[in-house]
């Protein structure tokens, strides 16, 4: 019998050794998958130097404090203006800045009179302030997400942010689930005497879902040796990963699914494990 750590990490080392395929779904199709590439960014983000504000465009000296207005350019849809020490450009957050500009003022820290914007009272002007840089968040050709790792739905901004409309993941793993025991029946079967509903078979389904990995049911089946070979061998020679099951490996006069992995040739890594309940598992490994 072996701790509940040893067991942990048998299992984690014979998984690792699983040859992982991979796919390529839509960009919406990545959510909650796992990345199989690692992703460059294909264009500088932001692409361009752009104002983070509401406010006014200027050409940042530190002496000035009152300049005339020339025009505005909003998002996408950029005008070329060139801005000298005496004017200014209404611009609006996210838009494309003039080729000189090195300051925006926002919007509330300013007053606007017949053609002039002049900087409020107490209000003081940076260079470089509220500008967001060209390639700031990222730059042309450096690695924008790495490999292996879980597509949340803030990676997929990102994904889509480096030209992503494919996506490179790991195929799902798909997992067999397979219950057995006479006193089962199905959550809609009729419960009388010494029955019990299944839900075991349900949950782990659950379970295996909640992951996004691939299920399927092979349903119950009885402690019928030839039947539970029957439900093996279906099992077996589908193209599940792992085969998942409850009931009949310990040492009980009915318990036929040990033996008949053993049969198998499945190796066995370890029977027993020192936890409550579920001291009677099994652990063991199938060469296809």
């Amino acid at each position: 019998m072996i701790s509940y750590s040893e067991a942990y990490k048998i299992i984690r080392d014979e998984v690792q050794k699983l040859k992982l395929y991979t796919e390529e779904v839509d960009l919406l199709g990545s959510l909650n998958r796992i990345l199989a590439e690692d992703i460059f960014a294909d264009t500088n983000l932001p692409p361009f130097d752009n104002s983070a504000m509401d406010g006014y465009a200027v050409k940042f000296n530190p002496s000035r404090k009152q300049w005339k207005m020339i025009g505005e350019i909003s998002a996408g849809n950029f005008n070329l203006f060139t801005l000298d020490d005496d004017s200014a450009v209404l611009i609006m957050t996210g838009s494309k800045l003039p080729v000189n500009a090195s300051a925006v003022i926002a919007v509330e820290d300013v007053i606007t009179e017949n053609g002039f914007v002049k900087l409020a009272e107490g209000k003081i002007i940076k260079e470089n302030q509220h500008i967001r840089k060209k390639g700031a968040d990222l730059s042309e050709g450096v690695l924008a997400l790495g490999k292996n790792q879980l597509i949340t739905s803030n990676k997929i901004s990102l994904l889509g942010a480096s030209g992503k409309a494919r996506v490179k993941v790991y195929r799902k793993l798909k997992f067999g689930v397979l219950a057995t025991g006479d006193e089962l029946v199905d959550i809609e079967g009729k419960i009388s005497d010494d029955k019990i509903r299944g839900t075991n078979l349900y949950s782990i389904i659950s379970a295996v879902n909640e992951f996004n990995m691939d299920a399927v049911n092979f349903g119950f089946v009885g402690d019928n040796k030839e039947k539970i070979k029957a439900k093996l061998s279906e099992a077996f020679n589908s193209d599940i990963d792992f085969l998942l099951t409850t009931g009949g490996v310990s040492v009980g006069k009915y318990d036929y699914l040990k033996e008949l992995l053993i049969e198998f040739g499945i190796d066995i890594k370890f029977w027993k494990v020192k936890i409550k309940p579920g001291k009677p598992l099994v652990f063991g490994v199938w060469e296809k």
